[in-house]
């Protein structure tokens, strides 16, 4: 018998079609698109928790700031201590523009309500000079005496003299009288066995 031989050739060819390119398109960018979202709504989830961490952690310290407001506000209205400074009105101009800055600071800084002669003229004038002035180491919770040269010489003045109050043109010095009365109640203070911390020497570098 005779055999024929053939010979078949297959020639494969890419066939292009017109939606291969928007598929593979679509392909990549949706699961990109899902892999974005989530992401976007992970952080929101965080930020969401750290703000209701941060508006918890407030409402906290509201509610402590609450509980210690009635403690602030008794502070707040505490009565300010009385304090009424002595002073030799005999030295130089400087010195009582130091007192003065001195008042001011204790008034101030210090929450004092501060007793000074050279701001109550007219109180001094209305209960006049002994009774203003015994008020007020009365009614004082803390008395400061200003120590400086002029009054060491006017007291010591008044010592030798055995005169009482020294007068000058018929007005008598309020510091000695002062310094007589101040020096009594500390004296009634040490023989009652008394506390005498309300009464304070202070002087200044210059004044020694």
């Amino acid at each position: 018998t005779n055999t024929t031989k053939k010979s078949v050739f297959y020639s494969v060819k890419a066939v292009h079609s017109p939606w291969a390119g928007p598929i593979r398109a679509i392909a990549i960018t949706v699961p990109l698109v899902i892999i974005s979202a989530f992401a976007t709504l992970f952080t929101v989830m965080c930020r969401k928790k750290q703000q209701e961490n941060i508006y918890s952690h407030l409402d906290e310290e509201n509610s402590e700031t609450s509980m210690l407001a009635p403690a602030l506000h008794i502070e707040r209205h505490r009565p300010r201590p009385k304090v009424f400074i002595c002073y030799s009105s005999k030295d130089c101009q400087k010195h009582l523009s130091v007192i003065q800055r001195f008042a001011y600071f204790l008034q101030d800084f210090c929450c004092c309500e501060v007793s000074l002669d050279l701001w109550e003229h007219l109180e001094i004038c209305k209960e006049g000079q002994m009774d203003w002035l015994s008020r007020q180491i009365s009614e004082s919770h803390f008395i400061i005496v200003v120590c400086s040269k002029g009054m060491k010489y006017f007291v010591e003045k008044k010592n030798r003299k055995q005169k009482g109050v020294i007068r000058e043109n018929g007005k008598r010095d309020l510091f000695i009288v002062a310094v007589s009365m101040i020096a009594e109640k500390l004296r009634q203070a040490k023989q009652n066995s008394d506390d005498i911390s309300k009464f304070i020497a202070v002087y200044f570098d210059y004044s020694r």
